[in-house]
């Protein structure tokens, strides 16, 4: 027993056993900084949805007195489609659960449904959900999210994020509507 113990074999063997404990070292190191960043994500996609809802909030339930005109109401609109197409943009690079997305384009699809007015705005210049959206759409930029609400209007959310997903099947369905 004192010749495997002895210094000459510890001297030996002592870089394979450095490399071993190194190599553990390592491996654990990577472990604590995968999930680390998983934390990190996750929490970022709180702060992101925290981000729009405040954003929501103070555009649609904030006093908008200063909406006098019907330019004003197209400005109020083109706003609360920003908010939407910024959604749509962080959801396809995954910092909203697709639940929320969901969520959100089944509200929307019934705002289209119900002709739903959006914001305190003053009774005599109220506009439904779809005008607001016919006099935001030409001001957006991104075509595949326009292309993307305009099939919502006649498909189930569900089939629209299908759509999305399948951009051949996109635009087979802009056909059919």
């Amino acid at each position: 027993m004192s010749d495997i113990i002895s210094v000459d074999n510890l001297i030996k063997f002592a870089p394979i056993i450095t490399a071993l404990i190194t190599s553990f070292i390592l491996f654990i190191s990577c472990i604590i900084a995968y999930k680390a960043l998983r934390l990190q994500k996750e929490l970022k996609k709180i702060d992101v949805l925290l981000f729009f809802q405040n954003r929501f909030n103070a555009l649609v339930y904030e006093d908008n007195s200063n909406i006098r005109t019907r330019e004003d109401v197209v400005v109020f609109y083109e706003k609360f489609w920003l908010i939407q197409k910024d959604q749509y943009r962080l959801w396809k690079k995954g910092f909203l659960e697709d639940t929320v997305f969901l969520r959100w384009i089944t509200t929307i699809k019934k705002d289209f449904q119900q002709h739903r007015s959006y914001g305190n705005i003053p009774p005599d210049l109220q506009a439904s959900f779809l005008e607001g959206w016919k006099t935001s759409k030409d001001a957006m930029l991104d075509n595949k999210f326009v292309n993307f609400i305009e099939i919502l209007q006649y498909y189930t959310p569900k089939d629209s994020i299908k759509a999305l997903k399948s951009n051949w099947k996109m635009k087979r369905l802009l056909k059919d509507t």
